[in-house]
């Protein structure tokens, strides 16, 4: 496992030090079938009567004990990220982490070679109050995301190396069974009203996914179904904008990575009906010619794709997929495209977040959706996670 994940980081690309021109590459996407974003059932509450804070992982290494670290901003600003006060997240093993938030705070999970997640409750004088998880049995599992339960009161994890979830309140860990599959390999979660979405990347002994599938749990009983999804390995998040669709899930789904046999993948939530939107292809020339990592979704229906062009050197690039027009262009490349979650989207600032490697540096750029405006922040370490936690 740790010599899989060195390889990868070993080919995540580097980009030139400027900022990027905006290139105008607009092509017409023949696999979109842009017909599927017609009479969608939008959101048209204000949502921008909310608070929002930037929150970011880095890690020294991900085999360097206790040395991921988050930063966070109220007020979203990249060049005012204040360091979140705690002796070092991670394991005696290991540091990779991710963030994942909840309605009351966020969780800081250890996740390659670490056992223990951290989860912040945010009181109202802006203080925290932590709860610590820790796994003592000894066993691999590379946790991958984290939710709150609101009808039960208790924390759900996944871990990729683990066929169930952890349930965690008042100090006590049950499982949770959600497949019927001994192999699953859980990953990415997402809560929407009283169901739980959890993607499968069922990975078999060699690390290679045989299938996607949704897992759609019940919080009420952890009653569950399985959908299953049109490409395998839906690696990226659970994406989840009802200002532009309150009735799909939309998740990246890499394939069998340089195969050219991933997508964007839709799911509705109530139907469970699920489809293809954007699919890789080995056309020379393509801006599609590549892998599919994770996407984010603006308020205005634009999909900005964090995309690993592998048969150009693995330079990983940021796309932005119009719904409306059908069309892909690429907005910037240099993009670290192996941080747990390398995007994410405000609706309050309307800004995309994401990581860029330039040379031996590590830079944070918003990508500001309504201006174009990109701005940069040198970060002292690797990338490892980017959340916004909304209040």
């Amino acid at each position: 496992m740790k010599l899989i994940l060195l390889l990868f980081i070993f080919f995540i690309s580097c980009s030139d030090l400027n900022l990027p021109l905006l290139p105008d590459i607009d092509g017409s996407i023949d696999d979109a079938d842009i017909s599927i974003f017609e009479d969608l059932d939008t959101d048209d509450s204000d949502i921008y009567e909310i608070e929002t804070t930037l929150l970011v992982g880095t890690v020294k290494g991900y085999d360097v004990p206790y040395s991921g670290k988050v930063f966070y901003s109220v007020e979203e600003s990249i060049s005012d990220l204040k360091k979140l006060e705690f002796q070092g997240f991670g394991s005696p093993h290991g540091s990779d982490i991710e963030i994942s938030t909840w309605d009351e705070g966020f969780m800081v999970i250890g996740r390659h070679d670490s056992t223990e997640i951290n989860i912040f409750h945010v009181k109202d004088d802006g203080d925290f109050e932590i709860t610590s998880f820790k796994d003592e049995s000894g066993k691999y599992l590379n946790f991958h995301d984290g939710v709150y339960n609101h009808l039960k009161d208790e924390f759900l994890f996944s871990a990729n190396a683990k066929d169930t979830l952890f349930a965690f309140k008042d100090g006590i860990v049950k499982k949770v069974r959600i497949s019927d599959n001994e192999n699953i390999s859980p990953s990415k979660m997402r809560v929407i009203g009283d169901t739980l979405f959890v993607a499968l990347l069922n990975m078999d002994d060699s690390f290679t996914s045989t299938k996607g599938e949704i897992s759609v749990v019940s919080l009420k009983d952890y009653s569950f179904e399985t959908v299953e999804l049109p490409a395998k390995n839906p690696v990226g998040k659970i994406e989840y904008n009802p200002v532009f669709d309150k009735n799909h899930i939309y998740i990246a789904c890499a394939g069998s990575w340089q195969k050219r046999d991933g997508a964007l993948v839709r799911v509705n939530i109530e139907t469970f009906k699920s489809e293809s939107v954007l699919k890789e292809t080995s056309e020379t020339g393509s801006v599609l010619n590549g892998d599919f990592v994770d996407v984010s979704i603006a308020d205005n229906g634009i999909i900005y794709i964090v995309f690993s062009d592998n048969s150009e050197r693995w330079i990983n690039k940021l796309l932005e997929f119009d719904t409306v027009k059908g069309t892909v262009k690429e907005i910037d490349s240099g993009i670290n495209a192996f941080a747990a979650t390398p995007l994410d989207y405000s609706s309050l600032t309307r800004k995309v977040y994401y990581f860029v490697d330039v040379k031996h540096e590590t830079y944070l750029r918003s990508f500001d959706t309504v201006d174009k405006n990109i701005e940069e922040q040198l970060m002292e370490q690797a990338p490892a996670s980017l959340r916004i936690w909304k209040k």
